[in-house]
């Protein structure tokens, strides 16, 4: 019996160690810049910057609207992905965001923009 709580306690320990490695091995995908909270406190608009090579704008710029806080670079959905020399967004009311991007000249700075997610609309104006 004791030979049986000390296997279970060390898979445990295990496991518990692996879960923690993946938490902290996902966080260095991306670094979270800011977020801004809609007006009625239900979603969450995130802006990060991408840190590999597997993202919809690698190594650029990512807005993601979530029920939540982003723990990983895979919750949410992204609304906006590119490269701006100068990234802006705001909450126009809880229905609506405004991101304004300063495009970069030497790249295509967009890569992926929705229209609409979760309801709220998402307006964009390039070069403002």
């Amino acid at each position: 019996m004791k030979t049986y709580s000390i296997f279970l306690t060390l898979v445990i320990i295990g496991y518990i160690s692996f879960r923690s490695a993946v938490y902290w091995l996902e966080g260095m995908d991306y670094q979270e810049l800011s977020s801004k909270e809609s007006p009625n406190g239900a979603t969450l608009l995130t802006h990060i910057q991408s840190m590999n090579e597997g993202s919809h704008a690698p190594y650029g710029d990512h807005l993601i609207l979530s029920r939540r806080g982003v723990n990983s670079s895979g919750e949410g959905y992204v609304v906006f992905a590119g490269y701006c020399e100068s990234l802006e967004y705001l909450w126009i009311s809880s229905q609506a965001i405004s991101i304004n991007c300063l495009s970069k000249d030497d790249e295509k700075s967009i890569k992926t923009l929705a229209a609409e997610a979760y309801g709220i609309r998402v307006v964009f104006n390039e070069n403002f």
